[in-house]
């Protein structure tokens, strides 16, 4: 027998009646009868696995009871810088600076197209010309693993879904997204 418990972290502008917020332990042992005695299958974003399986240790659930598998890419180890395949367009966009590598690089233009704002992300940049080693997943915006911080400068983010309200008024961004307007630095 499967029993579907759904919480939701972000209801406004929905008519979303059940429950709210993250998993937590409540949640679980409120729903889930015996929940140490159960074999658990865990699937999702690296950042929400690692909470969870923090969560069902704290509630005493064996390692061999649970089973996980990833959603999206392991974490990526960072490369040495110039190793990765080279972009055959110039470096002629505006420059990023990943304050935490003491790196930066321009972004690349599509220049047949007069690409306005850059295609490139900053996640691509971060992997492509400098090997830095930014954590993602779904690489469309709504997983949350590529969240950096914006010190300075402003970029766009069509899809911004994996953001809360606190993470936009504390400068957080989604590397995967974010394409600069201006010269940028991010903590990465």
């Amino acid at each position: 027998m499967l029993h579907v418990v759904v919480t939701m972290s972000r209801v406004e502008g929905t008519d979303w009646k059940g429950a709210r917020g993250r998993i937590t332990g409540e949640l679980l042992t409120r729903t889930v009868p015996d929940l140490a005695s159960r074999r658990i299958h865990l699937c999702g974003p690296p950042s929400m696995m690692d909470s969870t399986r923090a969560i069902l240790t704290e509630l005493r659930v064996a390692p061999d009871q649970l089973k996980t598998e990833l959603f999206g890419t392991t974490k990526p180890i960072p490369a040495v810088a110039g190793t990765t395949a080279k972009p055959t367009l110039p470096a002629t966009g505006l420059l990023v600076t990943f304050s935490k590598n003491n790196r930066s690089a321009k972004i690349h233009i599509d220049l047949q197209a007069g690409d306005s704002p850059p295609k490139q992300s900053i996640l691509e940049l971060s992997e492509e010309e400098l090997g830095i080693g930014i954590e993602f997943s779904c690489r469309v915006g709504t997983c949350g693993v590529c969240k950096v911080k914006l010190t300075s400068g402003e970029i766009e983010m069509v899809v911004q879904d994996a953001l809360e309200p606190e993470d936009k008024a504390n400068g957080i961004i989604l590397a995967c997204q974010a394409k600069p307007k201006c010269a940028v630095t991010v903590e990465a």
